[in-house]
């Protein structure tokens, strides 16, 4: 009993600093990018939001014999006259499971963000980008853990890429802080003091009651 109580803090409280990291991400860059398996993305600049428009399956271009048809996000679309850097990102759990690659490449519609995730389990509905994790790999290639609970919101957040790094954008317009939810939904910016809060109050309330 004592270890659920405990386990159930940890994810609460884990829940809070992820979302707080999401919201906070476009204070630290000039411009954040969120998204996640299904197609949602944002752009959030000091000018507001605009969505990061998803072309859905595609082909990859730097692997295309791979059998494989990851989610893709249009990049150029939402960021026009500049390009991020190529590269690749493998992201692990804990035990060295392999759950997810994100991939910046060029592609026929301009630059791209695919999205790489390994299947569903027997019985889920399966995400978009669950495709599963090809073989071949680009470089720079990064490897990174995948943090937060495991029923969401997890994933890769608070990823401000150095000079040479996946996804790098030059100054201006970067510096860009990327969040990737892999599960879970992506907390929407108006309304992510209230989600952080939300979680916290029920944080105290359980651990109140314990």
């Amino acid at each position: 009993m004592l270890s659920r109580i405990i386990t159930t803090r940890i994810q609460l409280l884990l829940g809070v600093v992820i979302t707080l990291a999401i919201c906070s991400s476009s204070v630290q860059a000039q411009f954040a990018i969120n998204f996640d398996e299904n197609g949602k993305g944002t752009v959030q600049t000091t000018a507001g939001l605009q969505p990061l428009p998803s072309i859905g399956n595609v082909v990859d271009p730097f692997d295309p014999t791979n059998g494989l048809m990851p989610l893709a996000y249009n990049v150029t679309a939402a960021i026009p006259g500049v390009v991020p850097f190529f590269g690749d990102i493998d992201l692990i759990e804990s035990d060295g499971t392999h759950t997810d690659l994100l991939r910046w490449t060029q592609g026929a519609q301009g630059m791209l963000l695919l999205v790489y995730s390994d299947r569903a389990e027997p019985g889920e509905t399966p995400d978009l980008a669950d495709v599963g994790i090809p073989l071949k790999r680009q470089q720079p290639l990064l490897t990174l853990p995948e943090t937060g609970p495991e029923n969401g919101p997890n994933g890769l957040f608070g990823y401000t890429p150095n000079v040479g790094d996946p996804g790098f954008y030059p100054v201006p317009p970067g510096p860009v802080t990327y969040n990737f939810t892999s599960d879970g939904a992506i907390p929407e910016p108006a309304t992510c003091s209230l989600v952080a809060l939300g979680l916290a109050l029920v944080f105290a309330i359980r651990r109140r009651s314990a």
